[in-house]
């Protein structure tokens, strides 16, 4: 059996200059005020709904590919969660040697409507904060979470990714240990922004996990 990427969670949250957080253990994506910093401040909670796999997760995220994903809170199979009680799990049965789901690629998504923003972000003055908790077997399988943020008619007008082919400081590579990476970012929405998508993605290159 391959290796497996696991995600923990995921956070979203926002103010008037804001700033928002993902975690693949548990994510968030957040808000926050207009200061003179893009640290958060002031922030207003997670945007995310269910960050942390809690469920019913299936109200929140769009699983795109793959139909394995599942919340994992074997510690004998996914390890300790980052936080929580869960981690998502693209899942046993979804890697290259499992022909009943076999997508190299297993991802899951979801949306965070940012419009009633608009006049902040289309002002450069809304921030958003993102951070997302990563973990995968080393040389074997991939895990990586994108931020992308969204015009109107639901184009990309620019995206942060994390994990596999991303920048070293999004890098997450660990070995089923008690060790996560964290992936994270914060920024001025791009003007024209309405909605924030946040996929988290699996890659099984080998054996039967993702």
């Amino acid at each position: 059996r391959g290796g497996a990427a696991r995600r923990s969670s995921a956070t979203l949250r926002s103010t008037t200059r804001a700033a928002a957080t993902l975690v693949a253990a548990a994510a968030l994506l957040a808000m926050c005020g207009t200061a003179g910093t893009a640290r958060a401040q002031g922030e207003q909670g997670n945007l995310l709904r269910t960050p942390g796999c809690e469920p019913p997760t299936t109200a929140a995220w769009v699983r795109a590919r793959g139909n394995k994903w599942q919340c994992c809170s074997e510690a004998a199979s996914c390890g300790e969660p980052h936080s929580g009680t869960a981690v998502f799990f693209a899942g046993d049965n979804s890697g290259p040697d499992a022909p009943d789901n076999n997508p190299l690629v297993q991802e899951i998504w979801q949306e965070v409507d940012v419009s009633p923003l608009a006049g902040a972000i289309d002002a450069g003055v809304q921030w958003f904060a993102f951070s997302a908790w990563l973990r995968t077997h080393c040389g074997m399988d991939a895990g990586q979470v994108v931020v992308e943020y969204r015009d109107g008619d639901g184009r990309v007008i620019t995206e942060q990714a994390g994990g596999r082919d991303a920048p070293a400081s999004w890098a997450s590579c660990r070995y089923l240990s008690t060790e996560w990476g964290n992936a994270r970012h914060a920024r001025a929405a791009p003007a024209g922004t309405r909605t924030v998508r946040v996929r988290a993605r699996a890659w099984a290159n080998s054996g039967t996990a993702a």
